[in-house]
Formats: structure tokens, C-alpha cells, sequence
């Protein structure tokens, strides 16, 4: 029997291994912060703008913006399936072999897939019946047309 493990490394000038940190996390990180600020201020990224959209608070609709702590959630709740995968990410991140061995792996990549699947779907059925997505709802928001 013969396995295959490929892991990616990021390199130094003369070819051996670091700790490097890429910069897809970096970018991805910039666009979260550039999300929740756009949020928290003003209620409304450039392509909400854009579209005439903007996202305000059930409790204080004539407000503008929504808070960072009330952006910071919404944020969180609209990925809120992804921490699974996340997490099995960053266990085999830390500790290949012992991924490798358990025999966890495959079933917890079936399992963290199938939420991501779920919560994803759940998303789209809300806006195709014109309801508020559960991520709104669970940040007590909503997303209305400007005029």
C-alpha cells in the first residue's frame, strides 16, 4: 500500500522551510476589517452603495450605521459554519499524523462539509422567499433599499 502526503511550505533564499505567514490570510483578514467598518459606520460597503442597499438595526432603523459589535456579529454568524472546518483545518495543520491514524479525519470532513452545505443552503432558501437570512436575524438587522 502506498499514501501520498503533500504539505506546502513557504521558503527562505536559500530553499529551506520558515514560519512565514502567506499573505491570503492577511487579505483575507483586510476584508473582514474592511466589512464590519463599512458596517459599523456607515451601514453600507461600495457595493451596497453601489446597488442602493444598506444595512441597518431592527431596533433603530433611522440610524445610520449599525455599531462594530452588531457588525462584528452579523460578520461571524454569515460564516458561522465554516468554524468546523476551520478547526479540522487547523488540527491537521498541527498534527498530521495523528489526523492520519484516528481515521477521524475523513468522517469530520464529511461532517463539517455537510454544515457548510446546510448552513449555505438555509441562507439561500431565506432570501429566495424574501426573508431576512438567520445571520441577520441573529444580529437583529436588517437589509432595505435606500431612496
Amino acid at each position: 500500500m502506498t499514501t501520498t502526503f503533500t504539505q506546502a511550505y513557504t521558503l527562505d533564499a536559500d530553499g529551506n522551510p520558515n514560519n512565514a505567514i502567506t499573505l491570503d490570510l492577511a487579505a483575507v483578514l483586510i476584508l473582514f476589517i474592511y466589512v464590519i467598518a463599512c458596517e459599523a459606520l456607515r451601514g453600507a460597503t461600495v457595493g451596497k452603495v453601489i446597488t442602493r442597499i444598506r444595512t441597518i438595526r431592527r431596533s433603530q432603523p433611522d440610524h445610520i450605521g449599525v455599531g462594530v459589535k452588531i457588525a462584528l456579529l452579523r460578520e461571524i454568524a454569515k460564516h458561522l459554519a465554516l468554524i468546523p472546518g476551520l478547526l479540522l483545518y487547523q488540527w491537521m495543520l498541527w498534527d498530521m499524523s495523528s489526523v492520519q491514524q484516528s481515521g477521524l479525519f475523513f468522517p469530520l470532513l464529511a461532517v463539517g462539509l455537510a454544515l457548510v452545505f446546510a448552513w449555505f443552503v438555509w441562507i439561500i432558501v431565506d432570501v429566495a422567499r424574501k426573508r431576512d437570512p438567520i445571520y441577520d436575524r441573529l444580529a437583529g438587522t436588517a437589509v432595505l433599499r435606500r431612496q
